[in-house]
């Protein structure tokens, strides 16, 4: 009897061990309630508006995606009461044609709405909850979000002032354009204006306008008044010449845009210069083959819109035989920084120090080069397709 007490109390322990060894090698607990990733929601939906407005969000379950049995939202007014539930689908627009779903099964659930016939006419701050269900009866968390329901307004344009013309090489020059909204500035997202090609439809940049009370950066004297700002002087003509049209933009917290008629103004562009060259007045061929000898050219530009007016900056070289150099090409001058490296001696020529405004190459002579009188011809182009006078130096090679 004992005998036996002891093999069924050894049989247990062995049970016990085993099943302790099976439960310490069983996976961690997976989650598996579904969870609400983002939500892409337009903040302010216009009441006057007949568009619809789209709500997204992107759900990950730990089953996948065809585990998600719905995703509904509820919205509630600014009174606390329910006006609204219902479903975002994730089916591509194929079962519900106005959802705005854009690709099926790929997570991202979308219905689209508007804001007065579907859920009512209040204004004020309404309560968007977003929640997701998967077919095991789990739920994600409550994803909220506050939206505010208005009337977008025109913008009326009380004054508007700019200059005419733009001098070339001007400090500064000042736009200035007051505005009137009937829900109060705060309802204003942007400001800026547009540039054309003059009597063109074809846009050229958009320049965002301030109202930060930065004077001496943006031009504004207050911030957050009615009057918006842009300071702008000759470096805004760059790449530019001519009459153009600048026509200003109003966007307000509904995506409202509202335009002024278009001006015109014209942009003086003068032609940039070298104000100082540095040639050296002679060289001395090595003695040794396959060596050379090396001597930095540099050109300091200056232009009246500033550096990023200049487009490039070269010189011919003619050869005591009197032809070409390069083939007849031109050589280019860098203002990089990159110090020399001989095999790449076009892109790394030397120059000391990046977009100071001095242009540098780096000239190099072996013994097989000819001896006697190079000339050098310098010219600037801009980006308005100026070309500077040309201005010539010559080098003695020994």
């Amino acid at each position: 009897m004992i005998r036996l007490f002891k093999i069924a109390s050894a049989l247990l322990i062995a049970i016990g061990l085993l099943q302790t060894c099976s439960d310490s090698g069983k996976d961690p607990i997976v989650e598996e309630t579904p969870v609400i990733e983002l939500i892409h929601i337009n903040l302010n939906w216009n009441l006057a508006d007949t568009s619809y407005n789209k709500v997204e969000a992107k759900i990950v379950d730990p089953q996948g995606v065809e585990n998600i049995d719905s995703v509904m939202i509820t919205i509630l007014n600014p009174g606390g009461q329910v006006v609204m539930v219902d479903r975002l689908h994730d089916d591509g627009a194929y079962n519900h044609p106005n959802d705005g779903d854009v690709i099926a099964g790929d997570g991202v659930f979308s219905n689209r709405f508007n804001a007065a016939s579907d859920i009512g006419s209040t204004v004020g701050d309404y309560l968007v909850e977003i929640q997701a269900f998967d077919f095991d009866g789990n739920q994600s968390d409550i994803s909220d979000t506050t939206i505010h329901f208005g009337y977008s307004y025109t913008v009326e344009f009380v004054d508007i002032q700019k200059p005419d013309t733009l001098k070339s090489g001007a400090e500064a020059e000042y736009i200035y354009v007051a505005l009137m909204h009937p829900e109060g500035l705060s309802s204003i997202e942007n400001v800026s204006f547009n540039l054309y090609a003059h009597n063109s439809t074809a846009l050229l940049e958009t320049i965002e306008m301030f109202n930060d009370g930065d004077f001496n950066n943006s031009g504004d004297l207050i911030a957050a008044d009615s009057v918006f700002s842009f300071k702008m002087d000759s470096t805004f003509a760059a790449g530019y010449k001519g009459l153009y049209d600048i026509e200003f933009t109003v966007t307000d917290a509904f995506g409202s845009v509202t335009k002024s008629v278009k001006f015109y103004l014209f942009l003086e562009n003068e032609v940039a210069g070298i104000v100082e060259l540095s040639v050296p007045d002679q060289m001395t061929r090595p003695t040794v083959p396959n060596t050379i000898v090396r001597e930095l050219i540099t050109a300091k530009i200056a232009d009246p819109q500033g550096l990023g007016d200049i487009d490039s900056v070269y010189f011919y070289l003619k050869k005591p035989d009197g032809a070409f150099a390069n083939s007849g090409n031109a050589f280019i001058l860098v203002d990089n920084g990159k110090p020399f490296n001989l095999q790449t001696w076009y892109e790394n020529a030397g120059d000391v120090t990046a977009d100071d405004g001095i242009y540098s190459l780096s000239i190099f002579f072996y013994n097989t080069n000819d001896a006697g009188e190079y000339e050098l011809s310098f010219y600037v182009r801009d980006k308005s397709g100026n070309l500077s006078e040309v201005l010539i130096d010559t080098l003695e090679v020994l």
